[in-house]
């Protein structure tokens, strides 16, 4: 009996893709993209952070994404590189740096909505 009503959806996701997925990561993540739409509203909006970009398939999610954005008005993509990660090899951010990706998907959804 709950009536849910989703505003946005925040998205930080891709370093095992990365290893495996990362040439079809674009074409996959606007499709997933896609049925998130067609099952929350056409118009949701979706913030993505960028994982961290450890070598070119790395870096090839962070372009999938910035590709993904670019081409739909809905889609923000949030920079990630300058947070302080567990460790010189890790992919998980230090809390600190948790917290303010979050408030950087916040910043970016407000910025959406004065759109």
């Amino acid at each position: 009996g709950l009536d849910w009503n989703v505003k946005a959806l925040f998205w930080h996701q891709g370093e095992s893709d990365a290893i495996n997925h990362s040439a079809t990561y674009e074409a996959s993540i606007r499709k997933l993209f896609g049925r998130f739409r067609e099952d929350l509203g056409n118009d949701l909006p979706i913030i993505a952070g960028h994982i961290r970009d450890l070598d070119d398939q790395y870096k090839a999610i962070n372009s999938a994404l910035d590709a993904a954005a670019a081409s739909d008005k809905n889609t923000a993509v949030v920079k990630t590189a300058d947070q302080p990660f567990e460790s010189a090899t890790d992919v998980h951010f230090k809390t600190p740096g948790c917290h303010e990706i979050g408030r950087r998907m916040v910043a970016a959804y407000i910025e959406m909505q004065k759109r």
